[in-house]
């Protein structure tokens, strides 16, 4: 998917979010891959590193681009070996890190992923836990900033 699709779907749902879309095109994981081999992986890669608990220095962004980056990693390395072998690569993976207000309450701000599907849909993953949500409108509304 091309930037600009992804930028469309993004807007779609998250309105009065700021929106930055960093790469030319994107591959869309499944989200079965995202929950299970990403998700297990990233929680191992916590644990290892001892930083499965969240404390004032380690909240939800750090969370959230954590799993950002870890999501975008793996993705390089599989686009590596899509190179080797001839076939089609993108440029980055649609994951990223939004920002909105729990429930539109200004004093419980959160950040958490999102996954834009390959069907133009937006999934969001707390990535603390590794649990799929479902956000209200009025917290696709209170979005501010999304960055994929």
């Amino acid at each position: 998917m091309k930037s600009k699709e992804i930028r469309t779907t993004i807007r779609k749902e998250l309105k009065n979010a700021k929106c930055s879309v960093t790469d030319k095109d994107y591959a869309h994981p499944s989200k079965s891959w995202v929950s299970g081999r990403l998700y297990s992986k990233f929680s191992k890669w916590l644990w290892d590193n001892n930083l499965d608990r969240w404390e004032t220095y380690n909240d939800c962004d750090n969370y959230a681009f954590a799993l950002r980056v870890f999501a975008s990693l793996s993705h390089a390395k599989t686009m590596q070996v899509y190179h080797k072998m001839g076939r089609k690569t993108y440029q980055g993976v649609s994951i990223g890190v939004m920002f909105y207000k729990i429930a539109g309450d200004d004093n419980r701000r959160h950040a958490i992923n999102f996954m834009v599907t390959s069907d133009n849909q937006l999934l969001y993953i707390e990535p603390q836990t590794g649990k799929w949500y479902e956000l209200t409108q009025e917290e696709k509304d209170s979005t501010w900033f999304a960055i994929i």
